[in-house]
């Protein structure tokens, strides 16, 4: 019977867009999806931002030495300024001697664990040091100040070549080159604009989760959630065939056997007879 006493398998709900190639979405057994049809538009993917660096000849090439200040915030093209995202505090690097190189200081930056990863590329000609940021959306923009050895922070030589202010002009503090920028996620459900920080979103529709996967602006796909009846009838069947089972042992247990002229082994008893009874 403890199939039958989890309220999840009758509140549990299935959600399913016509082009899965746009979104996948799953209902969520806490029974606050409500069944219905929706219109789903998916103007933007949310992404994280990439920056680079410049070309270096070997990845053993010294960059500098000094402190890294990665800052996350939101940048703003149009007024050209930068907000500080209050949830995430600055966090510093020490690059000294020692990591100084390229591959040093991919190496210190993954090792801090902030947020950022840091990789080289290779272009053909030269190697690259690449930062992601682990966290998608506008909010994770990134912003690298550089307290350089040198004594100079904004140029292009040494550790301030990896200097990262967006509201700076390149060559005085704004040196590394963007690739991608950061951007949240936006989609229009039923003429109803959205904006998320995460391709994952799981509070844009009550009780279901979606997961975007490509944008379809101008041609809308339709998502269906209906109830789960399947939860209910794998409940159902595993009892049923529960039942059977035991109601085939007791039977088979207290039976007699006229072929064989010989009776089960509880043949007659009350016992055996009164839990049937009771189970019926």
């Amino acid at each position: 019977m403890q199939g039958f006493t989890d309220p999840a398998k009758y509140q549990a709900v299935t959600a399913n867009a016509a082009d899965t190639s746009i979104l996948n979405a799953t209902g969520n057994s806490n029974g606050k999806a409500v069944p219905g049809n929706y219109s789903v538009e998916v103007q933007q993917l949310a992404q994280q931002q990439k920056i680079h660096s410049g070309g270096f000849t070997s990845t053993s090439g010294t960059v500098g030495s000094g402190v890294l200040t990665i800052q996350y915030g939101t940048y703003d093209s149009g007024s050209n300024t930068f907000t500080l995202n209050s949830a995430k505090p600055a966090q510093t690097i020490t690059i000294d001697p020692s990591n100084s190189t390229l591959s040093g200081v991919r190496d210190a930056v993954n090792a801090a664990n902030i947020g950022v990863s840091a990789t080289i590329v290779n272009d053909g000609t030269s190697n690259k040091l690449v930062l992601t940021a682990k966290d998608t959306g506008a909010a994770n923009s990134l912003k690298i100040t550089v307290s350089d050895d040198d004594g100079t922070n904004l140029d292009a030589a040494g550790l301030s070549g990896l200097a990262f202010d967006p509201t700076a002009g390149a060559g005085s503090g704004k040196n590394l080159i963007q690739a991608q920028a950061a951007q949240d996620a936006k989609l229009r459900i039923d003429g109803i604009d959205i904006t998320k920080s995460s391709n994952t979103i799981t509070d844009a529709i009550e009780g279901v989760t979606f997961n975007l996967l490509k944008t379809n602006a101008g041609s809308p796909t339709a998502l269906n959630i209906s109830r789960d009846t399947a939860a209910v009838k794998t409940a159902v069947e595993a009892f049923a065939k529960s039942y059977n089972s035991i109601n085939q042992t007791l039977s088979d247990l207290s039976s007699y056997n006229s072929a064989a002229k010989k009776g089960a082994i509880l043949q007659g008893d009350s016992a055996a007879f009164s839990i049937q009874r009771g189970i019926r």
